[in-house]
């Protein structure tokens, strides 16, 4: 809350009705104040789009930001809670002080890298094709135990809807070969066309593992996916978790899945 300072003719410090005052270098300011505007709203876009507004009053940045990599992370979050949130919440428990839910902290992570991905997140807007963040700077497990080595290869048969998993087995930290392995799949597209108007919705898909039936020294494993799928259009992320839980997960490493040579 602001307040005078001397008498009510002196120094304005913080904000008093529709001024704010300060100090700089020992210069004595005041301004009327100004709230910041949203100039990346859909209502924004659409009067943008329509040579209503100037390029000024409308933002692509704060557009992708909300419309893009908030509203597809908060869809992942909801949709596949369980599945997705498992690691982050374990994760939370071993660690109160951050006092964060696992929907919180899972955004928190990946907003600022998700939207550092894009190809042009300032001046340009979503296009699936040319300008899109990319899935592969999302994390989908969160936890203090060493994470995998590499995945060495993840190639996905369209035909027969197999993925085949490759990874290394070293360990330079607190692993061990008896830690599970689990898997995670997000697929493209990320968002999909709502109308004519320019809208959107968030179209994301996630497979995943629930139950680990491999460890780190099998180097590997096949997951089964649907058939006819587009392998360009997905991610695949391992992480592990030790065998008695008391570490708990790992943050999971990420690779674009590849179709047969």
């Amino acid at each position: 809350m602001g307040k005078y300072i001397g008498s009510p003719w002196g120094k304005i410090r913080g904000k008093v009705d529709g001024s704010v005052g300060g100090a700089w270098k020992g210069i004595d300011w005041l301004r009327v104040l100004v709230l910041p505007i949203s100039r990346g709203s859909l209502e924004k876009y659409k009067d943008y789009k329509a040579g209503k507004i100037a390029s000024y009053s409308f933002s692509y940045k704060q557009m992708n930001v909300r419309h893009v990599v908030m509203n597809s992370l908060g869809y992942l979050s909801r949709k596949y809670y369980t599945l997705l949130l498992t690691p982050w919440l374990d994760y939370l428990t071993k660690h109160p002080s951050l006092k964060l839910g696992p929907m919180n902290a899972f955004i928190k992570t990946n907003v600022a890298p998700f939207f550092a991905s894009f190809s042009d997140s300032k001046s340009k807007e979503y296009d699936a094709a040319t300008n899109t963040p990319t899935l592969i700077s999302l994390k989908v497990s969160k936890g203090d135990l060493e994470p995998i080595a590499a995945i060495t290869s993840a190639t996905y048969t369209a035909g027969t809807g197999a993925c085949v998993v490759v990874t290394t087995k070293d360990i330079f930290g607190n692993g061990a070969l008896t830690d599970e392995l689990y898997w995670a799949v997000l697929r493209k597209p990320i968002l999909a066309s709502a109308g004519v108007d320019g809208t959107w919705e968030p179209a994301l898909t996630l497979y995943g593992m629930a139950d680990s039936t491999k460890t780190r020294n099998d180097e590997g494993f096949t997951v089964t996916l649907p058939k006819g799928l587009t392998a360009e259009d997905m991610v695949l992320y391992v992480y592990c978790k030790d065998a008695a839980g008391t570490i708990g997960y790992s943050d999971s490493v990420a690779i674009q899945i590849a179709a047969p040579a």
